[in-house]
């Protein structure tokens, strides 16, 4: 990943610093070094409740402090870890994240 061009990017334009969560939770770490606002979006122990029938095998990650992640944040990594399962983005459903959106 090309964290300079990345980060370029996200400062060019405010609602880019909008992520979905299931991005890995290190990359909005390492995003957060170089832009404290870059928020998560559906990345926390209740979106992985509600939609706990869509994940699948994750991939074996141990936990790590992620001193970048907001408590929510942490929790729902360390949750995603402990359980190796996963959401991938592209399952949850797009009106979830365009409500949000519109808040």
């Amino acid at each position: 990943m090309n964290l300079d061009a990345l980060t370029t990017f996200l400062e060019s334009s405010p609602t880019a610093r909008l992520l979905k969560a299931d991005l890995a939770a290190y990359v909005v770490y390492f995003l957060r070094q170089a832009l404290p606002g870059v928020q998560s979006l559906l990345m926390d122990g209740s979106v992985f409740d509600q939609f706990q029938d869509l994940a699948t095998a994750g991939n074996g990650s141990q936990t790590r402090e992620l001193p970048h992640l907001s408590d929510d944040e942490q929790a729902c990594y360390e949750r995603v870890c402990r359980t190796n399962r996963r959401i991938e983005q592209e399952h949850l459903p797009m009106q979830r994240l365009v409500e949000l959106l519109q808040v």
